[in-house]
């Protein structure tokens, strides 16, 4: 009798072995990929579902005020929208600034009062993304370089700046710091990225809506305002803050689980954030930022 072939016999064994072995080596990048569309999916659903704070911009036109958010982004594309706003959006974020705790909890107070008075800007960019039909980073990048273009004003509380460091000496703009020079210019039409804004307090930080308004802001009123708009739009965004080098940027959990080269940092749960420097338009998400202890302050 003509002796059966088995399945697995010797070659066969072989031949399964080495595919098995292929396969769990190459698990993880499909499970990459397929975690990675869930998460993009996700963000479309919250993109499109997300809920922006109800606006409370009155109806008479005579009590509305206008400004532009004009920019230029990464590709060197032209952007203008003009939004409105209540007339007394400016008082009125002024004040609950000034009546916000110091620390860290001013970022979430400011968050939650300045989003219902960025509602207009906002709704417009968000239809700006679904035209454009910009994808997860090219939203980001849409939203951040109009930040970025922004130059740089130095925001003060009415201690100043210590300069030198550790020196115990406390000064106001004008000013010699440890990156530059600072004129006492608290306008809106500087474009050199050295003016400064003396006596905002508490903590020398902006809100949200007044730096949108008034087109001044450091590093903590940038990342904040930042938060504010994705926030918004459903964006998973976060505050970091680094008291070893008394800076702040935005952190941006990606739908990736590859991390590559980019800057990262982890809030007191573990989630990872990737890094994002807001202080100039040369930066993009994940390039390096410095700091070994990177916490999110609001997210």
């Amino acid at each position: 009798m003509k002796k059966e072939g088995h399945f697995f016999d010797i070659g066969n064994w072989s031949f399964w072995m080495i595919l098995s072995i292929i396969l769990f080596l190459t698990l993880p990048y499909f499970k990459n990929g397929f975690f990675e569309e869930k998460k993009i999916a996700e963000w479309l659903r919250l993109f499109e579902k997300h809920e922006i704070a109800e606006e409370t911009v009155p109806e008479e036109e005579d009590k509305l005020q206008h400004t532009y958010w004009n920019w230029v982004d990464f590709e060197g594309k032209y952007h203008s929208i003009k939004f409105s706003f209540s007339e007394d959006a400016p008082e009125k974020c002024a004040m609950n600034r000034v009546s916000s705790p110091a620390g860290d909890e001013i970022y979430g107070m400011m968050y939650n009062h300045d989003k219902v008075y960025l509602a207009n800007l906002i709704r417009q960019m968000k239809t700006e993304i679904r035209a454009k039909n910009l994808d997860y980073i090219g939203a980001l990048e849409y939203v951040c370089s109009s930040i970025q273009f922004i130059p740089y004003t130095l925001i003060l509380d009415s201690q100043g700046i210590e300069y030198p460091e550790n020196s115990g000496r406390y000064l106001k703009c004008p000013c010699m710091t440890s990156f530059g020079y600072f004129r006492d210019d608290c306008g809106t039409g500087s474009r050199r990225g050295d003016g400064c804004c003396n006596d905002v307090n508490p903590f020398g930080v902006y809100s949200p809506f007044e730096f949108a308004y008034k087109k001044a802001g450091d590093c903590d009123t940038r990342a904040l305002l930042a938060f504010t708009l994705l926030k918004e739009m459903g964006f998973d965004v976060a505050v970091m803050v680094s008291n070893q080098e008394g800076h702040s940027v935005l952190g941006v959990s990606l739908p990736s689980s590859r991390n590559g080269d980019r800057s990262l940092s982890r809030s007191h749960i573990g989630k990872p954030y990737y890094l994002w420097e807001l202080t100039s338009s040369d930066w993009r998400l994940g390039m390096r930022v410095k700091g070994n202890d990177w916490y999110a302050a609001l997210e």
